[in-house]
C-alpha cells in the first residue's frame, strides 16, 4: 500500500496524463502501475521521497523532497494523502512497461515539460496553501478535487479576472 502525499500525488497525475497523451496505449496499463513508475522517475529527479518498504509489509510513504517549496509542504496540503493499494498481480508486459518509462523519462527530460509541470501543479497546489482553493479529496478515477474559497473568489474578483484558468485533464479511460 502506498500513502502519498497531496502535491506528490498532483504531480504524479500532471506526468501520467503528459505520457498517456503521447499515446493512448498507455491507457490500457492499469493506473496503479502507471503511477508507481512515476512516482519513481520523481524520485530519481529529487522532487519526491520515499520512507517504508510496502515488501517488507509496511506502507511506503511518498512525500515531497527537502528541494520542494515549503508553500506546498504546509497543513492545508498535509493533512490528506491518497492512498493506493498496488494490484498483486498485474495483467501488464515488461515491453508495454518499458515503452511508457521510455516516453515517461523523454518528457522528464525536457525544460519544457518540466515546466509546464510546475506551471500546472503550482498554481492549485499554492492556492490551496494560502487558503484559496480548498483540497476536497479525489474522485473515483483518483483525480483530485477541488473548489475555490470565498477568500481565493473574491481576490479572483479584486483582479477583475472572471476567466478562470483552464485546467488540463487528467487522462481519462
Amino acid at each position: 500500500m502506498l500513502s502519498i502525499h497531496a502535491a506528490a500525488d498532483q504531480l504524479v497525475q500532471w506526468w501520467d496524463a503528459y505520457v498517456c497523451q503521447q499515446s493512448r496505449n498507455f491507457l490500457k496499463i492499469p493506473l496503479e502501475p502507471r503511477h508507481y513508475i512515476v512516482l519513481l522517475g520523481l524520485e530519481r529527479m529529487g522532487v519526491v521521497k520515499r520512507t517504508g518498504d510496502e515488501d517488507l509489509g509496511e506502507i511506503e510513504y511518498w512525500d515531497l523532497s527537502d528541494r520542494m517549496p515549503v508553500a506546498l509542504k504546509g497543513e492545508r496540503l498535509s493533512r490528506i494523502r491518497r492512498v493506493i493499494c498496488l494490484p498483486e498481480e498485474v495483467k501488464v508486459t515488461r515491453h508495454q512497461m518499458s515503452l511508457y518509462a521510455k516516453a515517461l523519462n523523454r518528457g522528464m527530460l525536457r525544460k519544457k515539460s518540466q515546466r509546464d509541470c510546475g506551471d500546472f501543479a503550482c498554481a492549485i497546489l499554492i492556492s490551496i496553501a494560502n487558503g484559496d482553493a480548498e483540497l476536497l479529496g479525489w474522485d473515483e478515477q483518483g483525480r483530485m478535487k477541488f473548489s475555490f474559497t470565498g477568500q481565493g473568489s473574491s481576490k479572483r474578483a479584486d483582479m477583475g479576472s472572471t476567466r478562470q484558468r483552464s485546467v488540463p485533464r487528467i487522462c481519462e479511460r
